[in-house]
């Protein structure tokens, strides 16, 4: 599979109020938010930017301080279709952590996570911020950033997919808490909710 990482900026102020963070709850196959309001130009990901300086120093004092080593839990919930019908699936993982943040302002995250219902291991990299792509940002507190990012994703004999991430990294009191929410060709597929601690 060959990722290209492309951020992409939204259109509007207009959607940053419409759009919470902290009360995302998509269906399966439901569209993006940014979907019903860009359109066509939704699928236009050629924008890339960096953070601005202000907002890099924010994202160092807010992740910076985090411990090297968590641990945690998460939930993941995908959206399979089974007899004609898409329902959501849940499952619950345990995880460990290696986290560092990097001298140009990336935060690098390695997840060790075991899925209890399955009772398989994966390795799992994200990687946030950095110089490296633009980060539309949706929302800043002084605990949290919201953003969102596109990727082109291709998988052997399919054609390219636009996978569209909504994101929610906070942290409070050393708890660092990760929200995913993933739309495929603007519809949603699955999210993540991962809590990591000391």
């Amino acid at each position: 599979m060959v990722f290209k990482n492309l951020w992409i900026k939204l259109a509007s102020t207009s959607l940053l109020i419409a759009v919470s963070f902290n009360a995302f709850a998509f269906d399966c196959n439901e569209k993006s938010p940014a979907f019903i309001k860009e359109g066509d130009k939704y699928f236009n990901i050629t924008n890339a930017k960096s953070l601005t300086k202000k907002q890099k120093a924010n994202v160092t004092r807010i992740f910076s301080p985090l411990k090297k080593r968590l641990k945690g839990k998460g939930v993941v919930t995908t959206c399979i279709e089974q007899e004609g019908q898409t329902t959501k699936v849940e499952s619950n993982e345990k995880l460990s952590a290696d986290v560092k943040f990097l001298s140009n302002g990336q935060l690098d995250i390695q997840l060790e996570a075991y899925d209890k219902e399955n009772k398989n291991s994966s390795t799992i990299s994200l990687n946030y911020f950095g110089d490296n792509g633009y980060h539309s940002l949706l929302k800043q507190t002084r605990k949290s950033f919201g953003f969102i990012y596109k990727i082109r994703t291709s998988v052997r004999g399919r054609p390219a997919a636009l996978n569209e991430k909504l994101i929610t990294l906070s942290v409070n009191r050393g708890v660092l808490t990760i929200e995913t929410h993933d739309f495929f060709n603007g519809y949603f597929s699955y999210s993540t909710k991962r809590v990591l601690r000391p």
